[in-house]
């Protein structure tokens, strides 16, 4: 159980946002935010009006994001995590072969070779984006 823990002391920037469980932030969210901001401190400083630039981050989710990095509650636990050794930085991903920037899928039916989840990471590695659709 120790080093799972300090394992996950490694994992990377948007894992530990989406962990914060920040509200209208999940794993795409978090993805999106750990790279355009590149660190918890730079996030933690973000304004609603920059977050709202984000791409896919719009005005409600970037009010979720300012309210809950300025609750005294989240700035000890941050300092806390700190403290523990956890990540606050995003891994610079390697620039490679993006092609299927500028373009986004959906994922419907039976998929035969992968599930939702490992089709959608496998789009994100080559700069494409998911959109989930629901019915």
């Amino acid at each position: 159980m120790i080093n799972a823990i300090n394992k996950s002391k490694g994992n990377n920037l948007d894992r530990l946002i989406s962990a914060l469980g920040i509200r209208h932030v999940g794993t795409k969210a978090a993805k999106i935010l750990a790279k355009e901001y590149g660190s918890m401190d730079k996030l933690m400083k973000a304004t609603v009006i920059n977050l709202s630039l984000v791409e896919e981050i719009g005005e409600i989710t970037a009010k979720s994001i300012c309210e809950f990095f300025e609750q005294e509650q989240t700035i000890e636990l941050i300092s806390k995590l700190k403290e523990a050794g956890v990540n606050m930085k995003n891994e610079k991903e390697e620039e490679g072969d993006n092609r299927f920037s500028r373009m986004t899928f959906v994922l419907t039916g039976t998929l035969e070779k992968y599930t939702r989840d490992e089709a959608s990471q496998i789009i994100e590695k080559f700069g494409g984006k998911t959109s989930r659709f629901g019915f």
